[in-house]
């Protein structure tokens, strides 16, 4: 889908999801959601037109929910550029409280991506608190004795 084709605007957010095609379950990391659908990085993509249900897995989308999607289209992965394989998918069938639950989950990352201060982690892929938690000397190990300071 062309960027003249979306009808929806993009919304650059990051968080996992479960998915479900009937035969197995997966999981992957979501680049970008619009109230019409999200592409989903995982190194297992399924076939265009393949149906599944989404469950975000985030505690920005409340309590946990589904919906359906379709897969409109797959990107293999690209060594040459780097890019990851994942798939488009096309929310399907959403009733009008499944539609407010993306919009509310959307705007609950979006808050609080605004707010963030600390660091993406880029391993993990999470954003990682401004303070730490533990300061490194408090890890200082004695010589004298095998206590943590």
């Amino acid at each position: 889908m062309t960027e003249d084709e979306r009808q929806t605007e993009r919304h650059r957010v990051r968080f996992k999801l479960v998915y479900d095609d009937g035969n197995t379950f997966n999981a992957g990391s979501v680049a970008d959601v619009s109230e019409g659908g999200l592409f989903l990085e995982t190194a297992l993509p399924l076939p265009v037109g393949t149906v599944v249900r989404l469950t975000p897995l985030d505690p920005a989308a409340g309590q946990l929910f589904e919906v359906e999607a379709r897969v409109a289209r797959v990107v293999a992965y690209d060594q040459s550029t780097g890019e990851r394989s994942g798939m488009g998918l096309q929310f399907e069938n959403l009733s009008d409280a499944e539609r407010k639950r993306v919009t509310d989950l959307i705007l609950a990352l979006e808050r609080r991506a605004a707010e963030f201060t600390g660091a993406r982690d880029p391993f993990l892929g999470v954003h990682l608190p401004a303070t730490p938690t533990t300061q490194p000397e408090a890890l200082a190990v004695s010589r004298n004795s095998s206590e943590v300071k």
